[in-house]
């Protein structure tokens, strides 16, 4: 039997696993083919004209045979048309990656998915911060709206009555549409699901929703991850945990933290610290001994008789030159 061969397809690169010390399993979504596994062999080794092609969000003209579940990849082009996206975009894009992963099966094709895909991409690339959340909205209801997931946002699902204006409707996953009382926060007025709809329905849907829905659409993350994360089968997505954690790094420090600078050698020379540490906390060092490790400070005891922190009057493990004594511990503090 022939083995088939597909040339020139449009592609990305939705993920890869290791398959051996120098080939790849990749995980791609084509334009006519929908989600397709192909082995990249040699994609790893250092000469390979692969391995700078073959990266996420970028579009790809792939050529690939075989007829098992797992094709081989034959040839992959960089189409060009926008840099890698970067910071929160990237990290979105690879959200993008991971919907399609837990959503599309293997061999069925989405042309019409493919090219929203394709456009969202693009504008993550653009760099524009305002219109990232706008992309992220409008992709996961086209998306849900491909798969069969969205209801009709111009009735009541479960009774088919259509929505009055002003009442206030809520997405809820296996029901559809239902009113909900005034002071619901996740929900939207009747007048808004049918604006939503009519973007929907409109021959390009993704830049009717740019255009037409964009103050709607950032409405809509809470009721649309509820909806995502039933249909997925997960509490949470490993990307938005992802971007959570990095958010969390980010924190600034607390008052108390700023407040003690190095001119006053705190928290262990002229005034004197009582540290009781949170459990999220990070532990910082200590400022005038940079080896001790000290907790993020709660309260802050300074006695009024004690004399300005110079190097004169310093304790002699605080001197310039010593690290103290690494045994030493702070008072831990007790209500």
């Amino acid at each position: 039997m022939a083995t088939r061969r597909i040339s020139d397809e449009p592609a990305y690169v939705l993920h890869r696993y290791d398959w051996s010390e120098t080939s790849l399993i990749l995980e791609v979504f084509t334009r006519q083919h929908g989600r397709v596994a192909l082995a990249a062999k040699g994609v790893k080794r250092p000469t390979s004209s692969f391995r700078p092609v073959l990266l996420p969000l970028q579009p790809l003209s792939i050529s690939y045979g075989g007829d098992g579940d797992v094709r081989t990849l034959k040839g992959a082009e960089w189409v060009g048309g926008h840099v890698m996206p970067t910071g929160e975009a990237l990290l979105s894009g690879y959200y993008l990656n991971e919907l399609l992963m837990r959503l599309l099966a293997r061999d069925d094709p989405h042309t019409a998915l493919f090219d929203v895909y394709a456009a969202t991409v693009r504008l993550l690339a653009s760099g524009e911060a305002e219109a990232l959340q706008w992309a992220l909205r409008g992709f996961e209801l086209l998306l849900l709206r491909e798969l069969g997931f969205l209801p009709s946002l111009d009735v009541q699902t479960l009774s088919l009555q259509p929505l009055k204006p002003d009442d206030r409707y809520a997405l809820v996953p296996e029901a559809g549409l239902q009113w909900v009382p005034p002071e619901e926060r996740q929900a939207l007025t009747g007048a808004q699901w049918q604006s939503l709809q009519q973007a929907l329905d409109d021959p390009l849907p993704f830049a009717a929703l740019l255009r037409e829905c964009a103050d709607l659409l950032g409405l809509l993350q809470r009721p649309l991850r509820h909806l995502l994360n039933y249909h997925c089968g997960v509490g949470a997505f490993r990307t938005r945990q992802m971007m959570l954690d990095i958010q969390s790094l980010r924190m600034p420090l607390p008052p108390a933290w700023r407040s003690l600078s190095t001119s006053t050698r705190s928290p262990c020379c002229a005034t004197r610290v009582t540290w009781a540490s949170p459990a999220w906390a990070v532990r910082p060092s200590c400022a005038c001994r940079p080896g001790r490790r000290a907790s993020p400070s709660i309260r802050v005891r300074t006695s009024a008789t004690s004399a300005p922190a110079t190097s004169a009057n310093l304790p002699r493990s605080c001197k310039p030159g010593r690290t103290g004594n690494s045994t030493s511990r702070a008072t831990p503090f007790t209500t």
